[in-house]
């Protein structure tokens, strides 16, 4: 987390020590259950909207496996508190009509498609930039940020990454594709970074502009 003279966040990120991305569990503790570890955010976050952030490492990848079928982390920032993550259960009444129940027009990014039958439990609703290519022959899995939804709320922003890419000692940022319009009032993103250096990998979203509820 990092915030401005005045006290304004400015970034919130996870670092991975250089030892983290060693002797990972080679398969998942169980199918479709990826080893997750859940890391609030300070409360110097608060302005941010964002809750916590949860880091799950796919030791086999995941489907579509034709596309990311690798070892990889998927890091959840999450907008909604760790109780309404974790009630987003098939088990409870509801639970298709808030995933079909998706955010107005404006609060989508811009280029982002939802991705069909894409609701998984304690997840939500995934959706993609329409831009990439993904298609097997054209696309080749080292990272790409999705985005999230449920019942009617814009709730996730999730970069994954290949453990082989963090390995080659990446300098990526890159801007973030925006809304028309926001449904909370507080400091959110305009680009997302991933970056090393002799102690760590770092995953962030950067450059936190101030927006109005509208």
């Amino acid at each position: 987390m990092a915030v401005d003279r005045d006290g304004h966040p400015t970034e919130i990120g996870v670092r991975l020590t250089k030892g983290a991305l060693d002797g990972l569990p080679a398969v998942d503790p169980a199918p479709d259950q990826p080893l997750t570890i859940e890391l609030p955010l300070p409360s110097e976050a608060a302005g941010t909207d964002f809750d916590h952030v949860t880091v799950n490492w796919n030791a086999q990848g995941h489907a579509p496996t034709n596309l990311f079928g690798v070892p990889h982390f998927d890091f959840h920032f999450y907008m909604i508190n760790m109780a309404a993550q974790h009630a987003i259960d098939p088990t409870v009444v509801g639970y298709s009509e808030a995933a079909s129940n998706v955010p107005a027009p404006q609060y989508v990014p811009q280029d982002y498609l939802m991705v069909p039958d894409s609701a998984f439990p304690m997840m939500g609703v995934h959706w993609v930039d329409g831009t990439v290519p993904l298609d097997p022959s054209q696309f080749h899995f080292t990272q790409i940020l999705l985005n999230g939804s449920w019942d009617g709320k814009y709730t996730f922003i999730e970069p994954m990454i290949t453990r082989a890419y963090l390995l080659s000692g990446p300098s990526l940022t890159q801007e973030l594709k925006q809304p028309q319009a926001f449904q909370k009032t507080g400091y959110f993103p305009t680009r997302y970074s991933v970056q090393h250096d002799a102690d760590f990998y770092t995953v962030a979203l950067t450059g936190m502009a101030h927006h109005d509820a509208a």
